[in-house]
């Protein structure tokens, strides 16, 4: 009984400590935080363009280099009749999703 209490101690001190560990790994250290001091002028390396309030970069007139990404599905026979598993809605939309990152996604059934 004394051997069973002392596992489920050691156990749960081991969780505590990686749980601590990672939410200490996870923490936001402040770098990415802006100037805040209220004497300093925004320089227009500081100054975000973007008016819509988010961090996503400004689209450039320059075309993007394709890469091709092949993904494998798993091809268990039971698509509907008449359609084929790669024109699936969703595979169809993932596809339009990256292809302004420039990643021509193809769908490989397995």
């Amino acid at each position: 009984m004394v051997n069973v209490r002392k596992g489920v101690r050691v156990s749960l001190t081991c969780f505590l400590v990686f749980t601590l560990l990672l939410l200490a790994a996870c923490s936001n250290s402040g770098k990415n935080e802006g100037n805040t001091s209220s004497g300093a002028a925004n320089t227009p390396e500081q100054t975000n363009t973007n008016t819509g309030g988010t961090d996503e970069p400004e689209p450039s007139d320059e075309p993007v280099k394709q890469v091709k990404l092949r993904v494998m599905i798993y091809d268990r026979g039971n698509a509907p009749e008449g359609m084929k598993l790669t024109d699936a809605p969703l595979v169809t939309w993932a596809q339009e999703q990256v292809k302004p990152l420039g990643i021509d996604l193809e769908m490989v059934p397995v």
